[in-house]
């Protein structure tokens, strides 16, 4: 196809879109490990340009730093002022590997973490928080990328709302088979005695 500048960008032809998408999907099963693993560097540029493809760019070694950040540890905290892009970037992020991602915008008022993983109302009845199904997906599917944003937040005090899985991520550590475990579950069997918990 063609590409000539455009302020509006460009749209990509009907007679395009299908191999375009075996190109990507062939991208996805080598980034998540197909026949030929690709490396590091491979990874993170198919990634880029991933994300250049989408219209966004960002500067320096961001995409890297935050791809690099997410293999060494779980947690990622990108900061900056509003506006930036940092939300847009773990969209595209996610999309590039083809994770599952949730964004859940973080409330002023969230004191404890029962706003995350929900509680038990005054019927005896459980109110699922904005992350437990998420977390179950991300359970059952343990080959499967699952990529959680909370946005904006230090809105609340993390220290409040965040505890439990903080503590957790720090248990963190190696099993037998080389795969990395916690030594406490993130919700415990006996977190909630409901009948529809």
């Amino acid at each position: 196809q063609h590409w000539s500048p455009q302020a509006s960008g460009i749209s990509i032809k009907e007679k395009y879109i299908d191999n375009l998408n075996k190109d990507w999907m062939n991208y996805i099963s080598k980034l998540q490990g197909g026949e030929k693993e690709m490396t590091i560097k491979e990874q993170i540029n198919a990634i880029e340009s991933y994300i250049a493809a989408k219209g966004f760019n960002y500067y320096g070694n961001l995409v890297e730093n935050f791809y690099l950040s997410l293999k060494s540890k779980p947690f990622v905290i990108l900061a900056g002022t509003s506006g930036t892009g940092k939300t847009k970037l773990v969209n595209l992020f996610a999309e590039a590997i083809g994770a599952k991602v949730k964004i859940v915008p973080v409330r002023p008022d969230w004191s404890d973490s029962s706003d995350l993983f929900g509680h038990i109302d005054l019927s005896g009845n459980f109110k699922p928080g904005a992350i437990i199904d998420f977390i179950r997906d991300a359970s059952k599917y343990p080959d499967k990328p699952f990529i959680l944003c909370l946005d904006e937040m230090n809105l609340a005090r993390v220290e409040y709302y965040m505890s439990d899985i903080l503590s957790v991520i720090e248990t963190r550590e190696f099993d037998t088979n080389h795969k990395i475990t916690s030594k406490e579950p993130l919700v415990g069997e006996n977190d909630c005695r409901c009948s529809n918990g």
